[in-house]
């Protein structure tokens, strides 16, 4: 394991705030948002949220975001467990995408992963998740099951009167 869960911080690294627009973008418009490489799953996706996003106002608004940053590998469902202990819950894809319009130099230090919905893809459920290596802007989607490693940040949402 690349550390312990034991050096979380209390404090979130940063937090930031951005418009939202509850869609997914275009294939053309990813493409040229993120040149290295888009999921050719993207073409057809359909996310579904998760339990706790279901009831998500899809109204446009600025979103507050903040990052969870574990520190250590760690399961889906031990980010999601971290999430909601710090009272936030996980960003729905339409809201990385935000989140990246606002702040597209974030992905360059660290991998952004977006936990509040999932797409079926095949019988295995993805993720949305941004990261730009060697090759520059990545649009992917994780396969759930895998494990997150220690620099990967969870892209979550503090709840308001509208979320």
């Amino acid at each position: 394991m690349g550390g312990s869960m034991e050096k979380l911080s209390a404090r979130p690294d940063s937090t930031f705030v951005a418009q939202v627009v509850y869609a997914i973008p275009a294939m053309d418009e990813l493409k040229r948002r993120f040149p290295a490489y888009v999921n050719p799953g993207y073409d057809r996706v359909v996310f579904e949220p998760i339990t706790v996003c279901e009831k998500i106002s899809r109204v446009a608004r600025e979103v507050e975001f903040e990052y969870v940053h574990l520190g250590c590998d760690a399961s889906n469902a031990t980010a999601l467990s971290e999430i909601d202990k710090r009272c936030l819950r996980p960003a729905l894809p339409e809201e990385l995408f935000g989140f990246d319009v606002k702040y597209p130099e974030e992905m360059k230090k660290h991998p952004i992963v977006a936990l509040g919905s999932t797409v079926s893809i095949r019988g295995k459920r993805y993720v949305a998740y941004l990261l730009d290596d060697t090759h520059g802007r990545e649009l992917c989607l994780f396969w759930v099951v895998r494990v997150w490693t220690g620099d990967n940040r969870f892209l979550a949402v503090r709840e308001d009167a509208q979320t």
